[in-house]
């Protein structure tokens, strides 16, 4: 665990602006598991040396509650099909961000028969974010 937290606050600096950063101060699962509104057991996380995805699996509904790179996109691109494969039939739920996650969101739904139920823009700071709801 103390891997990947490392992970989490290395990729949360070099990804995001200040006002954005949520992992500086995770100490454990279970703050992990308040930080996505969910037990501890349904926490799901993936790493690699320079990027991170967070989600709450719930029962019918799965929440990506964070997906961040340090170094391009590609791989995650990559992470996030296979994971969208795992949770085929579930309701996937997530804020993207407009001018990077967002693209990468819209070209998954393409590619894997997903819709886009819905697509509500909000604003953090100067960033444009989606609100998603994602359905098979």
């Amino acid at each position: 665990m103390r891997r990947v937290l490392s992970v989490l606050r290395h990729v949360e600096r070099a990804a995001y602006p200040p006002h954005m950063r949520q992992m500086q101060y995770v100490r454990g699962v279970r703050d992990l598991a308040e930080y996505c509104e969910c037990r501890p057991d349904q926490v799901f996380v993936l790493t690699g040396r320079d990027w991170y995805l967070l989600a709450a699996e719930r029962e019918d509904e799965v929440e990506i509650v964070d997906f961040a790179s340090a170094g391009g996109c590609r791989e995650v691109f990559r992470v996030l099909a296979t994971v969208v494969k795992r949770w085929r039939g579930r309701t996937i739920i997530l804020d993207a961000r407009h001018c990077t996650s967002y693209p990468l969101v819209m070209a998954l739904t393409g590619r894997y028969g997903l819709r886009v139920v819905q697509d509500e823009v909000w604003h953090w700071g100067d960033e444009s974010m989606h609100s998603l709801v994602l359905s098979w």
